[in-house]
C-alpha cells in the first residue's frame, strides 16, 4: 500500500490528532491492528496511536481526553466521532497476573515499543508525519504469506499475557493465517496460562473465533495447541476421542455451516457436548444433559442471559422428529413450541446439521420443505399464541361471566390448540362456542 492510500484510509480527525502531537515536538505513530488491516486491504476499526509524549503531556494538548489507562500510559482522545487510544511508547516487565506489567518504562524508540507486541503482523507502525512504514520484524512479509509469528521469543510473549494463545486461534479463524511452528509449539506449552485470564476476556476472544467465516480454523488451532481443556471443557473429550467417534469433526463442520448468529453458532458447537463416543449426534436421551452442560458453561463464561436462554432453547429443540409426514396442524404446533422468534434459527441449525450427511437424522430436502411450510403458515397469519386469537381473555371473561383464576389460562390454552387445529375457526363466534363447550366438559 502506498503512502497516499494510508492517508486516504486513516480518518482526517486521526491525522489531525497526529499533527497536533507532532507540532508539540513529539513523535507519533499509527500502530496495531489498523496497520495490519490497511495492508491486508480490510476495513479498519479502531485506530490506536503510540507517541513519545507522556499521558499528562497528551492530556494537556487536547480538550476532550479520558484517562482510560493512565497507569499503563494510555489516554483516550475524543476527536469527532472517533475515540482514539493514545499510548506512550513503553517497555514492560514482570507480568505477575499474566496480563498487566508490574513495571512500565517510557521510551522514545518506536522499534523498542513494537518489540513488546504479540505477533509480527501487529508489530508495525505508520509514521504519518514522515509518511513511512516501520516494520522491524517483517510483519508485512508474514501478512503477505498469511503466517502468524510471535515477536521475538514466543514463550516470552505468551507468558506476558495468557490470552495471546487464544488470540492466535482467533487470527487463524478470522484472517485464515497459518501459525508458524515455533509459535504453535510455544502455544501448547503456554496453554495453562489461560487460567490466569478472566472469563470475560476469554469469552470475547472466543466469540470472535466462532463468529468468523470458518470457525473451524480457529477450533482446530485450539485443539492442536491443547487449549480446549482450559476454555472449552465440555467439548475437550470430543476432540480427544474423535478418531473413534467423529463427533469433534461433526461439531466443527456443523458450526462452519451454521449462519453467523451467536446463539446458532453456540448451539451448533454444543450439539454433541453430552453424547458419549459412538452415539448418534443429538440423541434424544442426551438432550437434557446437553442443554445443562451448555447452560453451565455459558453462565460460567459470563455470556449474557439472553444468549444463554436462546442457545439452550435451540439445543433443547434440535431433537425434533422427522417432519416428512406432518400435517399442517403439526407444522403450526412446531412453530408454536419453538416460537416465531426462534424457528428460523432452529431451521438454520438443523440445516447445518444436515450438511454433515449420514450423521444427521433427515436430509436437506426434508428441511427445505419444512422451511417453506413454516414460512407459509407465518405469512398466512396462522394463529399460534393467545395474542393471535380473535378474542381476548377479558372478552372471554365478560361474555362467559368468568372470574379471574387458573381456569382462564387453561381455557385460553385450549382455544389456541383449537385454533391451531382449525385456523379457519379463529373467529369470535366459533371461539365463544368452543369455550362454552369446553367449560361444560370441564364443569359438567
Amino acid at each position: 500500500m502506498d503512502e497516499a492510500r494510508f492517508e486516504m484510509h486513516i480518518p482526517t480527525e486521526v491525522l489531525d490528532v497526529c499533527q497536533c502531537i507532532a507540532d508539540a515536538g513529539e513523535q507519533v505513530y499509527v500502530v496495531g491492528g489498523a496497520i495490519r488491516d490497511l495492508l491486508a486491504g480490510r476495513d479498519i476499526g479502531d485506530i490506536d496511536l503510540a507517541t513519545s509524549a507522556t499521558p499528562h503531556r497528551v492530556m494537556g494538548l487536547f480538550d476532550r481526553v479520558i484517562p482510560t489507562g493512565i497507569a499503563y500510559g494510555t489516554v483516550t482522545v475524543l476527536a469527532g466521532e472517533h475515540n482514539i487510544e493514545v499510548t506512550t511508547l513503553r517497555g514492560e516487565a514482570n507480568y505477575a497476573d499474566g496480563r498487566h506489567p508490574n513495571v512500565v518504562t517510557y521510551l522514545t524508540d518506536i522499534e523498542a515499543d513494537l518489540a513488546r507486541r504479540d505477533f509480527t503482523v501487529n508489530a508495525m507502525a505508520w509514521d504519518p508525519i514522515q509518511r513511512v512504514l516501520i516494520d522491524p520484524f517483517q510483519g508485512s512479509a508474514d501478512l503477505a504469506g498469511r503466517v502468524l509469528r510471535a515477536v521475538g521469543d514466543p514463550k516470552a510473549r505468551f507468558i506476558e499475557d495468557g490470552l495471546r494463545v487464544l488470540r492466535a486461534a482467533r487470527f487463524a479463524a478470522t484472517l485464515a493465517f497459518k501459525i508458524e511452528p515455533k509459535t504453535m509449539a510455544a502455544m501448547s506449552a503456554a496453554a495453562p496460562a489461560l487460567k490466569k485470564v478472566s472469563e470475560e476476556r476469554k469469552r470475547n476472544e472466543f466469540i470472535k473465533i466462532i463468529m468468523a467465516k470458518l470457525p473451524s480454523k480457529g477450533l482446530y488451532v485450539m485443539a492442536r495447541a491443547k487449549l480446549l481443556p482450559h476454555i472449552l471443557t465440555p467439548l475437550a473429550h470430543l476432540q480427544q476421542s474423535d478418531r473413534a467417534s467423529g463427533l469433534w469433526e461433526a461439531a466443527c463442520h456443523r458450526i462452519d455451516a451454521a449462519p453467523a448468529r451467536l446463539p446458532v453458532r453456540l448451539a451448533a458447537l454444543f450439539f454433541d457436548a453430552s453424547g458419549p463416543s459412538g452415539t448418534t449426534p443429538g440423541a434424544t436421551d442426551d438432550v437434557d444433559d446437553r442443554v445443562e452442560l451448555a447452560r453451565q458453561w455459558l453462565t460460567f463464561m459470563r455470556f449474557d442471559k439472553k444468549t444463554v436462554q436462546k442457545t439452550c432453547r435451540l439445543l433443547g429443540e434440535m431433537s425434533v422428529e422427522d417432519p416428512s409426514h406432518w400435517g399442517d396442524a403439526d407444522v403450526r404446533r412446531f412453530i408454536r413450541q419453538v416460537g416465531r422468534d426462534a424457528v428460523d434459527d432452529l431451521l438454520a441449525l438443523l440445516q447445518a446439521d444436515a450438511t454433515i450427511g449420514h450423521r444427521s437424522r433427515f436430509g436437506l430436502d426434508t428441511l427445505g420443505t419444512l422451511k417453506a411450510r413454516v414460512a407459509s403458515e407465518i405469512q398466512n397469519g396462522a394463529p399460534l399464541t393467545a395474542t393471535d386469537l380473535a378474542v381476548s381473555g377479558r372478552e372471554l371473561m365478560d361474555a362467559l361471566a368468568l372470574s379471574p383464576g387458573p381456569i382462564i389460562g387453561r381455557l385460553i390454552d385450549a382455544l389456541v390448540d383449537f385454533a391451531i387445529e382449525h385456523p379457519e375457526y379463529n373467529t369470535p363466534p366459533r371461539l365463544f362456542q368452543y369455550a362454552r363447550d369446553w367449560l361444560k366438559d370441564v364443569n359438567p
